[in-house]
């Protein structure tokens, strides 16, 4: 779930977060046997790790403040 209380970019980050779990599905999907849809799913897990390194470049981990 995502917390609105949060910054958007931190609201990005989470989601970014939850995009990495969910990214085990595809993963699982590739070691069985799919036929014509074997390809799509390679190609969702291209473009999913495209994605993820973006969101990485431009929302970056928070540093945590010093005290």
């Amino acid at each position: 779930m995502i917390d609105d209380s949060r910054s958007p970019a931190d609201q990005i980050r989470q989601r970014l977060t939850l995009l990495r779990e969910q990214r085990q599905v595809l993963v699982t999907l590739q070691g069985q046997n799919l036929g014509e849809l074997q390809l799509d799913v390679e190609q969702a897990l291209v473009e999913l790790d495209d994605l993820l390194q973006e969101g990485d470049r431009l929302f970056p981990p928070a540093v945590p403040a010093e005290s």
